[in-house]
């Protein structure tokens, strides 16, 4: 629901994503990049926060938002620490 909600917003429209407010077409192309495998890891890292999380739905479109970035660089780090690459 957070992606369509996303993706039925004005591209020209702002949207709030970690505390910034960025171009929904910007958010709209990230989004678009999403794997089953970037929601599986937001869903697992969601399920381990201890602290009370006050606005979820701005939270888990954050973590939509940045998995993009986060599971890229980490697959990228993890195949360059690989001795066998």
């Amino acid at each position: 629901a957070i992606m369509a909600e996303a993706y039925m917003m004005d591209p020209a429209d702002k949207i709030r994503i970690s505390g910034e407010w960025l171009g929904v077409y910007i958010v709209q192309q990230v989004f678009g990049k999403l794997t089953d495998e970037h929601v599986l890891q937001v869903l697992d890292d969601y399920n381990k926060v201890t602290s009370e999380i006050k606005n979820k739905k701005a939270y888990l479109r954050t973590m939509l938002y940045n998995v993009v970035f986060c599971l890229g660089a980490s697959t990228r780090n993890e195949t360059l620490s690989d001795p066998n690459f």
